[in-house]
């Protein structure tokens, strides 16, 4: 089965697991009289069932390297070893604000919908909203805790960083 071809009113596409069948699905936005949002969603061959299926451990582990926190541990390792501790105190810490903050939200993380999501003590990932907080549905609940799960153990062999 082949791909679509591109509409003159799409917006994007991806494929993405159906979160009742777990099954790829080619996932089609589109903008119908210049103002209406639709998403549809199309069938995809066994070949590209199993190149997704393949793609997406790399595409978690990219994820988890990319993370904040994982960029923040990576800068602490370099400030460590290049001693830049040497250099700060109370007044003018040597580690920025940025890096602290990512290490005091190692539990937040971006998931594919571009929201950011908190991880609770129980395991479920919630979104803080502006009038109430909305938890992760299922596909964006597994994939968080897949990318959580393949960072944790990482951001544990960096020296300094908080065991989470």
């Amino acid at each position: 089965m082949n791909e679509p071809p591109p509409s003159a009113f799409e917006t994007g596409r991806a494929f993405v697991r159906d979160t009742t069948s777990r099954q790829w699905e080619l996932e089609i936005k589109e903008v119908l009289d210049g103002r209406t949002p639709i998403t549809r969603h199309e069938p995809v061959s066994p070949e590209r069932e199993l190149a997704s299926d393949e793609q997406s451990p790399t595409v978690i582990a990219q994820n988890a390297a990319n993370t904040k926190a994982a960029v923040a541990a990576r800068y602490m390792v370099a400030h460590e070893q290049g001693r830049c501790s040497d250099f700060g105190d109370a007044q003018n810490p040597s580690i920025p604000q940025a890096v602290r903050n990512a290490q005091d939200s190692a539990d937040t993380l971006r998931a594919s919908d571009g929201r950011s999501y908190s991880r609770l003590a129980n395991g479920q990932w919630l979104r803080e909203g502006v009038v109430y907080n909305s938890q992760a549905n299922r596909n964006l609940s597994d994939e968080l805790e897949i990318t959580w799960q393949s960072r944790t153990p990482v951001l544990r062999t960096w020296a300094g960083w908080p065991n989470r």
